[in-house]
């Protein structure tokens, strides 16, 4: 994809940050570390007392057991007793690993790290960030889970990533898996270029799917951007009509577009990959008079992987969606978190681990409401948003996933984040 590699350098210098977690640091194992956890390519590592358990040193960076950890990413793993170091070898690169160094040796060059590995109780212990990144994988930390996440460059290629753009008070999506990609609205009219420049470095060419849910300005006002930016080969889109200045510069936009099929939402089931599939679910007959209630929804399915997109839809929308779904394990919060959405008659059949809500923050800004934070909560459900962490980025490879945020710490929701709307009963 354009600029990946630019921007995959950028984020693994932002997400540094991200693995510094807020427990303290245990330099002896007697002390219960045992809640990191570590995930290589959707496989969670079995550490034990044998192998010895990840924990965090002095500067807040993980360390986990040598042999354990490279081993269970493919690496053979030897001892050089006369230099004190680990030398670690997969496809023809070595990785060296001197205890009480500043710095690994990557196929004779240093690169200078901010931690050193050490030796406890005759094990090695390694900065697994620097190492795992020297043989080319991408590594991330899953705050809720406590989870560092792996992925080598050979599965690279079945990653399939979600961006919850923060956009303010409005929504914007986009589903990025290979070359192919989907926008789910576009924010407002001054999120337009936000989100213009965000899907940049993802997007290879045309735009090959863009999904306008409803017709209201916090989703559609920066679609027209969309369209000045980018040839966009096919939109989704609901047959209402919203008299608003908003909606009528999104249909010009449209109409401008050229080689652009614009479908009307119908049941239908759209391939994305192997496996990967992105289902349009008409809920309720057209002409609703309530607009939110017109939402176009989508079901994404990545093999055991799965995320629930309901745009604005209120609780008789998503009554009609129960029917037609089942477990999720994502689901984007409806209506920015609202009260007259996120209905228990939905969350009692998706049961969603993880909710993203994509909303303002201010006091002008009333989402989420703590009414509808309540009801995710009694799922079970680990609450996000986006006027707390930002931008959110989900990543699956159809077996497991992960999230991670490029600038702000990613940070669970709870009751007290909630706006500052009359109905929040706390």
């Amino acid at each position: 994809m354009k600029n990946v590699r630019i921007v995959l350098i950028v984020l693994a210098v932002m997400l540094n940050l991200s693995l510094v977690v807020t427990a303290s640091a245990a330099t002896d194992e007697g002390q219960n570390n045992h809640y990191i956890k570590m995930d290589i390519n959707g496989k969670l590592i079995g550490f034990s007392p044998e192998t010895g358990y990840p924990y965090l040193d002095e500067n807040k960076r993980t360390l986990v057991p040598l042999r354990a950890a490279m081993e269970a990413y493919g690496c053979d793993v030897s001892w050089d007793e006369p230099r004190n170091t680990a030398v670690v070898k997969k496809d023809g690169v070595t990785v060296e690993v001197p205890v009480g160094q500043n710095y690994i040796k990557k196929d004779e060059f240093e690169n200078f790290i901010d931690t050193k590995a050490v030796l406890q109780n005759n094990r090695v212990y390694l900065p697994i960030r620097a190492v795992a990144e020297a043989f080319g994988a991408e590594v991330s930390w899953n705050q809720a889970t406590e989870t560092v996440i792996i992925i080598s460059p050979d599965n690279s290629d079945t990653q399939l990533s979600v961006h919850f753009i923060d956009v303010g008070h409005g929504d914007s999506v986009l589903i990025d898996y290979g070359t192919y990609e989907v926008l789910i609205d576009g924010g407002t009219t001054s999120s337009g270029a936000v989100v213009s420049d965000y899907i940049r470095p993802y997007v290879d060419g045309n735009l090959d799917l863009l999904i306008a849910t409803h017709g209201h300005q916090d989703h559609v006002g920066g679609l027209p951007r969309i369209f000045q930016d980018y040839q966009v080969d096919r939109v989704i889109e609901n047959d209402s009509y919203v008299d608003t200045p908003e909606w009528y510069a999104y249909k010009k936009a449209l109409e401008s577009e050229p080689d652009c099929i614009v479908s009307k939402s119908a049941d239908e089931i759209i391939p994305l990959g192997e496996g990967i599939s992105l289902k349009i679910i008409k809920a309720m007959a057209s002409g609703q008079p309530l607009e939110n209630n017109n939402s176009v929804v989508a079901l994404l399915t990545y093999n055991n992987v799965s995320a629930l997109f309901t745009g604005d839809s209120q609780s008789e929308e998503e009554a009609a969606i129960a029917q037609k779904v089942g477990k999720v394990d994502v689901f984007k919060g409806a209506h920015h978190g609202s009260y007259n959405a996120n209905s228990s008659v939905l969350l009692d059949v998706i049961k969603p681990q993880y909710v993203v809500i994509s909303a303002g923050k201010g006091v002008n800004y009333t989402h989420p409401h703590a009414a509808a934070l309540k009801r995710m909560f009694n799922v079970g459900a680990t609450v996000y948003g986006t006027f707390i962490s930002g931008s959110i980025i989900m990543k699956t490879d159809g077996t497991s996933y992960s999230f991670q945020t490029a600038e702000k710490p990613l940070i669970p929701l709870k009751i007290t984040d909630a706006g500052t709307y009359q109905r929040n009963i706390r």
